[in-house]
């Protein structure tokens, strides 16, 4: 019966396609909305990912030549 919490809350690397087939094939009602919840979170990972401006450069600024 441990199989519904084992991993409750802990991120996940699984990508959302692997996610939406476990999704399918579960058959506990409760793992399978544990599941829907990670999914719905892994695609608003995605969409907001591809909202954010591009990151600014981290080299240090070149110094004028002697």
């Amino acid at each position: 019966m441990g199989d519904a919490k084992e991993n409750a809350g802990a991120p996940t690397n699984e990508d959302w396609r692997e996610l939406a087939l476990r999704v399918q094939q579960e058959t506990d009602p409760n793992k399978m909305i544990e599941l829907a919840v990670q999914l719905v979170a892994k695609l608003d990972e995605k969409k907001a990912a591809k909202n954010l401006p591009p990151k600014p450069q981290t080299e240090p600024p070149e110094r004028p030549r002697e």
